[in-house]
């Protein structure tokens, strides 16, 4: 029985020294992230320390069809872009919350589609916002909200850190370069031929908690005086029909601003400005985003 009790003994205390050193492993990647890291794109909300006047948030359509240069030299005033694809409202969320508590914050552009308000998108995916719990109340407060029982989890690396070694990788060995946040489409020139992506006019109906976060948002940009626009770039065919008529019924409630690119005129009739029907490339960047920069320009003159 003793030996059974020493062994028992042993084993735990080599699974705490374990997670002791995963702790201090994980803790130090986390707060040593090199400038052009991948990882800093993956963590933008946490690791952006950059304060901005204009912030570009949403997926990845935010994150390569909004180019923070233009807008700067357009607008006379400081961008950013920290969209981030396949995240959902609630890393938005986070990356608003982080900028305004940095200061300097006025102006907010939400591209928003469906999946971004989605379950699989949002509670599905929190574990992803794990490696920070600790580090960021805000964090700790979204976690606990949509997961609460994985508090007393995290109190383990093992557990908060679990399958995170990935990460190692891609703070020390991958590169990622971007312009303050956005990251570049390469243009072919090539015309193609889309699968269009087709839906029914029925707006889209998402996931309850998921709209609570964009209510926060809204929220959140109000109380701290800065002015918010909901977008959708551009894009090929219809397949964006239900997010819009959402976001239009959305928006009216709410009194904020929606302004719906999907059908620019300009672009979307030709594929060689796409990367594929969702995503406009480098070149359709460059017709797009000056567009959004004057009448972005003309909003915030009438305010």
């Amino acid at each position: 029985m003793k030996k059974f009790v020493k062994y028992i003994l042993i084993v735990l205390l080599g699974v705490v020294l374990i997670d002791l050193v995963v702790r201090a492993i994980f803790t130090f990647t986390y707060s040593h992230v090199p400038e052009n890291a991948e990882l800093r794109q993956r963590y933008k909300y946490e690791l952006n320390k950059d304060t901005a006047e204009v912030l570009i948030i949403g997926a990845s359509r935010a994150m390569f069809c909004y180019k923070p240069s233009i807008l700067q030299d357009s607008l006379g005033m400081t961008v950013y872009d920290d969209g981030l694809d396949g995240v959902g409202v609630i890393g938005q969320y986070l990356s608003v919350k982080n900028a305004i508590d940095k200061g300097g914050l006025k102006v907010v552009i939400y591209d928003l589609g469906s999946l971004q308000l989605t379950y699989e998108w949002n509670q599905n995916k929190i574990s992803a916002y794990y490696p920070y719990y600790w580090k960021d109340k805000n964090v700790r407060e979204l976690v606990d909200d949509g997961n609460p029982k994985a508090k007393w989890m995290l109190c383990s690396s093992l557990y908060q850190y679990n399958s995170c070694w990935h990460d190692i990788v891609r703070t020390f060995f991958q590169k990622k370069y971007h312009d303050r946040g956005y990251e570049e489409l390469p243009y072919t020139g090539k015309e193609w031929k889309p699968e269009y992506w087709n839906e029914k006019d029925v707006a889209f109906v998402p996931d309850p908690w998921a709209e609570k976060y964009l209510d926060k948002i809204v929220k959140l940009c109000k109380d701290n005086d800065v002015k918010l626009v909901i977008t959708m770039a551009p894009g090929l065919g219809s397949g964006f029909r239900s997010s819009a008529l959402y976001l239009t019924d959305y928006c009216a409630k709410q009194d904020v601003p929606f302004w719906n690119f999907t059908e620019l005129e300009e672009l979307h009739h030709d594929s060689k400005y796409f990367r594929d029907f969702n995503h406009i490339n480098s070149e359709g960047v460059k017709i797009f985003t000056p567009i959004l920069a004057h009448k972005l320009k003309t909003y915030i003159l009438s305010e």
